[in-house]
């Protein structure tokens, strides 16, 4: 079915609905001109054009997504905060709270902080491991936009067939919302289609799922509409879904397996690749889909995420002093401002207690778009920048950049102004811990921090994904 759907008002009789429409002459509308559109590095436009440029931005998507990313607080001062004075209190807390466990949570040695990195790198997105990275390797040196677009196809069919069970759930939560904004005799009817409706199994049920709701249920909406013109709060909530189905109905096992033997085809045919590559593809596809149904853990983020949950509770369920409950919205607004697509970095962070000190630890990884490599260039031409921002406990703050081309490195760090008399112990300590990683140290620049200067250099690579970004379809 398509992607959208639209449900119309039906036509008056009187307006000749079987007519024929008349030729028209052609329309005198000049096509777009590709040249003529915004480049990402475009001259520097005159004063008019960057005032209307500003008005146009205002009410769209990446506005929008800037206005809330410069009046969400960082992380540090939210999360950060309340898990400082959550540990400075943990002493005085007579009874386990989520809070509490959360603070119990926290990684204390240098093994449990590598693996919570870890962990946040490998399953920050469901299209992580050896399957994605190959395909990944394919898509960076094939260049072939053919060999994209099957993949594209096949990352949305496998999206939604991880996400069976949720879209299933929307669906059902959907028919039922209608069912109480529609008048009694539609209502009863689409209750009784709606027991048909399997939650238990999402995967093995989709096609039953489908079939009811395609040859049943949406028949009866659609004569809803036609018959009683209804422009209330049923017709938002039949697009969700509407929506839903489509998600759903992508995601059925037959779509995901025959978009990955069109891939296959199409790297085997199209790109050439060896036997070994293709074989290689197929058993790391098996081996992902038998991960499928096992759910990685992590004892800190899954006690967050429980946190968060809670957040708009009573501060006395979640462990918060009263008037700290605000806090919980800014951190998920956080989290979720980190997965727009506007986000030109991978952002980790890592509260943790080591050496007996609290310390908040946030990493910025540059994501690599291929904008600043020339064509056929290999990735490792392009630096690797990396940003360091943490505070500990009882000493201040520090900030450090880090710029990798293979195994040199170029570092820019500071350190609070306290510690300015031991400099050159700060040098010599950098140098020994890029050695013992096999890494050299090129540039070094190790200076006192008086100001924060890391989420000055994050907008500015924010701001310049403004015209580089692509979300059509």
């Amino acid at each position: 079915m398509p992607d959208n759907l639209r449900i119309t008002a039906p036509i008056p009789a009187n307006e000749g609905a079987g007519k024929t429409n008349p030729l028209k002459e052609p329309s005198n509308a000049e096509a777009v001109n590709p040249a003529r559109a915004a480049q990402p590095n475009a001259p520097e436009q005159g004063e008019a054009s960057r005032s209307l440029e500003l008005l146009l931005n205002l009410e769209s998507v990446y506005g929008k997504f800037i206005r809330q990313l410069r009046s969400t607080p960082p992380l540090s001062k939210s999360l950060g905060r309340a898990l400082g004075d959550a540990v400075a209190a943990q002493g005085r807390q007579t009874e386990p709270t989520p809070l509490g466990r959360l603070v119990e949570a926290l990684p204390a040695s240098e093994e449990e902080i590598l693996e919570n990195l870890r962990f946040q790198q490998e399953n920050g997105s469901e299209f992580s491991g050896p399957f994605f990275r190959l395909l990944n390797l394919l898509s960076e040196n094939g260049g072939d936009a053919g060999f994209d677009l099957q993949l594209a196809g096949f990352l949305k069919a496998y999206d939604a067939f991880r996400n069976a069970d949720s879209a299933t759930r929307s669906i059902l939560r959907d028919v039922k919302t209608i069912a109480g904004q529609i008048p009694g005799k539609y209502a009863e009817s689409l209750k009784t289609l709606a027991g048909k409706l399997s939650g238990e199994r999402p995967v093995e049920d989709a096609p039953a799922n489908l079939g009811v709701l395609k040859g049943e249920i949406l028949p009866l909406l659609c004569r809803y509409v036609s018959r009683t013109n209804d422009y209330g709060k049923s017709r938002e909530t039949v697009s969700l879904l509407l929506h839903h189905i489509t998600m759903l109905e992508a995601g059925v096992k037959t779509n995901v397996a025959g978009s990955f033997r069109r891939l296959l085809d199409y790297a085997t045919y199209n790109l050439n690749l060896p036997k070994g590559t293709v074989d290689a593809m197929q058993a790391l596809f098996a081996e992902e889909l038998k991960k499928m149904g096992q759910t990685p853990r992590n004892e800190f983020l899954d006690s967050l995420v429980s946190l968060l949950k809670q957040r708009g509770r009573d501060g006395a369920e979640t462990g918060l002093p009263s008037g700290q409950q605000p806090v919980w919205k800014d951190v998920c607004s956080s989290l979720l401002l980190d997965s727009s697509v506007y986000m030109p970095f991978t952002h980790l962070f890592l509260p943790c207690v080591y050496g007996g000190r609290y310390l908040f630890a946030q990493m910025w990884v540059e994501k690599d778009d291929g904008s600043a490599r020339p064509a056929g260039a290999p990735a490792a031409d392009k630096p690797l920048r990396v940003f360091l921002s943490f505070e500990i406990q009882d000493l201040g703050h520090f900030e450090a950049s880090v710029a990798l081309t293979g195994k040199d490195a170029e570092l820019s760090l500071g350190y609070p102004p306290a510690l300015d008399g031991s400099r050159g112990e700060i040098r010599e300590a950098l140098a020994s811990i890029f050695g013992k990683n096999g890494l050299f140290l090129s540039k070094t620049d190790v200076s006192p921090c008086r100001e924060p200067k890391i989420e000055r250099e994050i907008m500015k690579k924010v701001e310049e994904r403004k015209h580089a970004v692509n979300v059509t379809v």
